[in-house]
């Protein structure tokens, strides 16, 4: 048995989220593109901590 095998925990679930909206798939991912919260210094610093 390899050491990550035997160190790493055995998970018996997983989880799946989605969320449906009624937006068209291009302005989806023109609102992605966007600046968002990862571009705040304040954002980011609280994002590196977690």
């Amino acid at each position: 048995m390899e050491l990550m095998e035997r160190l790493m925990p055995q998970y018996q679930f997983s989880e799946k989220h989605q969320l449906l909206t009624p937006a068209q798939p291009g302005a989806l991912l023109d609102a992605v593109l966007q600046p968002g919260v990862s571009e705040d210094p304040w954002a980011r610093r609280f994002i590196q901590l977690r």
